[in-house]
Order: structure tokens, then C-alpha cells, then sequence
């Protein structure tokens, strides 16, 4: 009898837990598709749960927001890394720290345009974009040791500062988004910024 009700509490349990998942995946689907907010309705149909089931399984939409960056993360994680030994060429480094960071950036930015608004109001959203932040300074800062390494201490500070915010994502949304260049052309302007900070005398 107790292993009968262990298997039909087991049972519920993965139907809770694949019900969830549906959900999360759904808003994320919604979101990447052009609905940057969607109704708890939306992501039912989307789901195939009933609306009230939503709201079954989470609190409220902050709380499906909130899973959805875990998700988004485990979405993340084999585009994160990248391997550009210091002794690699500068010109060879820079392409390919662009052409990765690019990548990256034309990847979360349908979610990233969602969560900047969010994380007013969400400390674990803030929290969380934070890390991540600090992550794509660090490995801008570390892809460009080598030049970095050459200055001394106050002008290393500002070049890394000026590094870190042309490689950003609000430097890339507004590349695409405000002067509304291709991905090509952003991507051009990159290395033209990178290469005019860490080399000025080849900047233009």
C-alpha cells in the first residue's frame, strides 16, 4: 500500500515538475518569438496548461520571470567560454573575441531587453544580470591582458572601463537597436572601438 501511494506522489511530482517546465519554456519561447510580455493567458496556450494552472505552480508572473533566468543560464552556458591564449596575435584575439561576444550578445537579446526593465523591481533579476555583467567585464579584461598589462595603473583602469562598455550589451542595443546596423556593421564598429582603445595609432 505505501509503495502504491510513493508511486502515485512520485507521479504527481513529475507531472508538477513537467507542468513548470512548460510554463517557463513557454514564456521563454514567447519572449524570443517578439512578445516581450506576455500575458499569463499567452503562456498557457503556449504551455497547454490552463491559465489557472499557471498561477497553480507559481505565485505570481515575477516568480515564472524569476525561473526563467535559471533557465536562460542553463541556455547560456556553451556560449559563455571562450579559449584566446595571451600570446595569441592582438588582431587575431580581437576577431575572435568579437565574433564570439556577437554571438552572445545577438543571443540573450530578446530576453535582456525583458529582464533590464524587470530588475527595478526584482532583486533576484538585478542580482542575477549583475553576475553576468561582471562575468563579460572580466573576460573582455582578461582576452586584452596583454595590452592592458602595458599601461600604468590609472590609464589601465579607464582603458578596461572604456573596454568593458563598448563590449556591452547596452553598446551592442544601441548599435542595433537605436542606429539600426546590421549585425555585420555592428560588429565592424566593435572592432573599430576595441582596436582605436587598445591601439590608438590604428583606430581609425
Amino acid at each position: 500500500m505505501n509503495e502504491k501511494k510513493s508511486s502515485v506522489t512520485d507521479g504527481r511530482r513529475a507531472r508538477s515538475g513537467r507542468s513548470r517546465n512548460a510554463i517557463v519554456t513557454a514564456l521563454l519561447e514567447l519572449i524570443v518569438a517578439g512578445t516581450p510580455h506576455p500575458s499569463a493567458r499567452q503562456v498557457a496556450e503556449r504551455a497547454g496548461v490552463s491559465p489557472r494552472l499557471v498561477f497553480h505552480h507559481f505565485k505570481d508572473m515575477e516568480a515564472i520571470y524569476n525561473e526563467l533566468m535559471a533557465l536562460q543560464g542553463e541556455r547560456l552556458k556553451s556560449l559563455l567560454e571562450i579559449d584566446l591564449p595571451p600570446e595569441t596575435p592582438f588582431e587575431a584575439r580581437l576577431a575572435a573575441f568579437v565574433d564570439h561576444r556577437v554571438t552572445l550578445l545577438e543571443f540573450i537579446s530578446p530576453v535582456r531587453k525583458v529582464m533590464i526593465g524587470a530588475e527595478v523591481t526584482s532583486k533576484v533579476m538585478a542580482a542575477e544580470l549583475e553576475r553576468f555583467r561582471a562575468f563579460k567585464r572580466q573576460q573582455a579584461a582578461e582576452v586584452f591582458g596583454p595590452e592592458i598589462a602595458r599601461l600604468d595603473g590609472e590609464t589601465a583602469a579607464e582603458v578596461t572601463a572604456a573596454l568593458q562598455a563598448v563590449t556591452s550589451w547596452t553598446a551592442w542595443h544601441s548599435l542595433r537597436h537605436h542606429q539600426k546596423l546590421s549585425v555585420e556593421t555592428a560588429e565592424r564598429v566593435m572592432i573599430r572601438m576595441i582596436r582605436g582603445i587598445l591601439n590608438p595609432s590604428r583606430g581609425i
